[in-house]
């Protein structure tokens, strides 16, 4: 029997291409778009139903969270204990989560179980009844989770930073407050989820063990959701700035510092530039930051660069706690790092380095059913077509030196950005 030469690791392959999952894109009855990720061995389903009901579209700051959780907290024929004990006794999952562009309902079931769970999910659409006690635990608890979160420098630094960015009247850039969740009463509720939850809003993706069985399930369940209004956006203009803001804390030890800048979203023609950018400055292990300020000075235990991209806009950030006494050093190696970038052409074995990095990234992303329809459903709301997919992997892989640094010059530059400083002055 050979025995494995331990002295020498696996031969590394280069990832020459991603594949695009395959997608059964179908319409309902009503025209909800469904986009089917089937192919799965295990005899499970994952259904996500996603309305265009963020703050881009929300009448009232605020609402369209509330909305989103308190749908499964009573119907007008099930309490919320009776969602749960029915959700339980199938072995299902039930969640709804919500971010800045849309909210969203998902469902795990086994899949011979799944025409069972269906119906409590449409009941819960559409015939959410928000009581009154639900919401007034909601508005305590949302405050009470606020006072804890407001008592961490680097949630304080986040605040800031895309309150800065973007205005504070934004919907990318307003802050949630004790004061905004004390105005959501159950008329203003009830009102947004009769007039934004319907057909004209709404987009299914699904997957794991599907068949045409399943496609007959969803048109009967779904089929009849009413269009009800169209979803209308409501982006102000952005005034970008800069300049350095300082908030004292009562941190002796650590500052947050939280840099940044507006950008785009994912159509705009340099976003894929400024991904691999920001992956090769702060957004993997090896990265420039991370090699300077955490392996060679030591001034932080990790520092991160990245894009947040939505669906009408984005931005560029880096964040990093450091040590009170290497807050000047640490923006100052920040900087150098920003401008290296900008007027040093970067080696073919560094852009081959994070080429592979993220090449092996994207194809772990599409491991199993599951995951490719969480891509899917990425590329769809973010670009209007989920098959941007494929030119992005195109962008990443053709990616050169040349076009990094035009791409940092225009982009880069610190004195373009914002800066949020979150600390205790040195004394």
């Amino acid at each position: 029997m050979n025995q494995p030469n331990r002295k020498r690791g696996p031969n590394i392959t280069t990832i020459t291409d991603v594949p695009l999952p395959s997608v059964n894109n179908y319409q309902l009855s009503n025209g909800i778009e469904v986009y089917d990720v089937g192919g799965a061995l295990q005899d499970v389903i994952k259904l996500e139903i996603v309305f265009n009901s963020g703050r881009p579209n929300e009448p009232k700051k605020m609402i369209s969270k509330a909305v989103s959780y308190l749908m499964k907290e009573g119907t007008i024929d099930k309490t919320s204990l009776e969602i749960a004990e029915q959700i339980d006794h199938y072995g299902a999952t039930l969640k709804t989560t919500t971010n800045l562009d849309d909210s969203r309902i998902i469902l795990y079931s086994l899949s011979k179980f799944f025409p069972k769970v269906l119906p409590l999910v449409v009941e819960i659409i559409t015939k959410a009844q928000f009581p009154q006690a639900e919401l007034t635990n909601y508005v305590e608890n949302s405050i009470q989770n606020l006072q804890l979160d407001l008592a961490k420098d680097e949630f304080i630094a986040y605040r800031i930073l895309t309150e800065k960015i973007f205005g504070e009247d934004h919907p990318y850039g307003y802050n949630s407050s004790e004061k905004l969740f004390r105005t959501l009463n159950q008329k203003d509720i009830r009102e947004y989820h009769a007039n934004s939850y319907g057909a004209a809003n709404c987009t299914i993706y699904i997957s794991g063990k599907t068949d045409l069985q399943t496609r007959k399930i969803l048109e009967d369940q779904f089929g009849f959701l009413e269009q009800k209004q169209k979803a209308v956006v409501n982006i102000p203009f952005v005034h970008d700035q800069q300049g350095v803001f300082f908030i004292e804390s009562t941190n002796v030890h650590q500052t947050a510092i939280r840099i940044g800048k507006r950008l785009f979203n994912r159509k705009h023609d340099d976003y894929a530039s400024m991904f691999f950018l920001s992956t090769l400055l702060g957004g993997y292990f090896g990265s420039r930051l991370m090699s300077n300020l955490r392996e060679e000075k030591g001034y932080t235990y990790s520092i991160y660069s990245g894009l947040d991209d939505f669906v009408h806009d984005g931005y560029f950030y880096i964040s990093a706690d450091v040590g009170n006494e290497f807050v000047d050093d640490s923006i100052k190696e920040i900087h150098k790092e920003l401008h290296l970038l900008m007027t040093e052409q970067i080696s073919d074995k560094e852009v081959s380095l994070v080429k592979n990095y993220l090449m092996g990234n994207f194809l772990n992303s599409l491991d199993g059913p599951f995951n490719q329809s969480q891509v899917v459903r990425s590329f769809q709301s973010k670009t209007d077509d989920w098959k941007h997919f494929s030119g992005f992997i195109g962008s990443i892989k053709a990616m050169n030196a040349s076009k990094l640094s035009t791409v940092a010059t225009k982009y880069l530059n610190p004195e373009s950005m914002i800066s949020v400083l979150v600390g205790s002055k040195v004394k």
